[in-house]
């Protein structure tokens, strides 16, 4: 071989060698720049997963928050579209940047409706907040009202009741006599032929006047009276005498008798009396 030819084997081996030595040093960055971008693509993947696995969670939160069936149901349909868009995004290749790109322009529409519901709520709150005051207003304007509705009853059943006190017939100096067949007071039961009770009922202006039914009973030993006389009351002290005639063959026998007195029903007084 020649000098020249030498030279030529030379000048090409060296060029062969700069060429593969480019070549590979551009591969080799071509294959970082790929595995750069497909770490970058699985980043925004990840990023993307997330902010819907956000919108689903807030969805769902928000649905378990609400009361009112239709805006649940709402909310519940857009959780379903965010864990729907969730799933194509898990089984879509990172490499596939034309349907990632596709899915992320639906965020903003997620992130204004989840805005207008925030919102809603916000209004649905203060509503409620407004209506929860008026309510306890109401109800304390109520309580008064009833407690002073109960105050004025209690105060009329306490007037009532001193009134119904008040107006009573009242009777005070019973006195059990025992009468003879002459009309005569005796001390001996056997020999009486009439009971006699008598008394007086108290002064009293407030009491209603008119006829009052007057009725005693007595209650001896052996045996039970009573009768009844119609007596004419005017407020004033007014004595009373009621006589109860005994049969030809009765005898009363001594011990503890009885006095009733009644009026219209309604007990006046009551007194008990040892015959020796």
């Amino acid at each position: 071989m020649n000098k020249k030819a030498l030279i030529c084997f030379i000048i090409i081996g060296s060029v062969l060698l700069t060429t593969i030595v480019s070549l590979s040093y551009n591969l080799n960055a071509q294959k970082k720049q790929n595995q750069d971008m497909l770490e970058l693509a699985e980043l925004d993947k990840k990023e993307l997963e997330d902010q819907y696995q956000e919108f689903a969670n807030q969805y769902g939160d928000m649905k378990d928050m609400i009361t009112d069936k239709e805006i649940s149901s709402q909310l519940g349909i857009q959780q379903t579209k965010a864990q729907q868009i969730l799933k194509k995004i898990k089984v879509t290749d990172p490499h596939n940047a034309q349907e990632l790109a596709r899915l992320k322009k639906q965020l903003p529409s997620f992130k204004n409706v989840l805005k207008a519901y925030m919102n809603q709520l916000d209004s649905l709150r203060k509503t409620n907040s407004n209506l929860i005051a008026e309510n306890a207003r109401v109800k304390e304007q109520f309580d008064e009202a009833t407690n002073h509705i109960t105050g004025l009853n209690t105060q009329n059943r306490d007037l009532s009741y001193k009134v119904a006190i008040a107006s009573q017939l009242n009777v005070d100096d019973v006195n059990l006599l025992f009468k003879n067949k002459r009309g005569k007071t005796t001390k001996k039961p056997k020999k009486a032929k009439t009971i006699e009770i008598t008394f007086n009922i108290a002064k009293n202006p407030t009491a209603p006047k008119g006829n009052k039914n007057m009725t005693v009973v007595v209650k001896s030993p052996n045996k039970d009276y009573n009768t009844s006389n119609t007596i004419r009351y005017n407020g004033q002290r007014t004595p009373v005498s009621i006589s109860i005639p005994l049969h030809e063959d009765e005898e009363l026998e001594k011990g503890i008798y009885q006095v009733t007195i009644l009026s219209n029903g309604k007990l006046l007084d009551k007194e008990s009396y040892t015959i020796k």
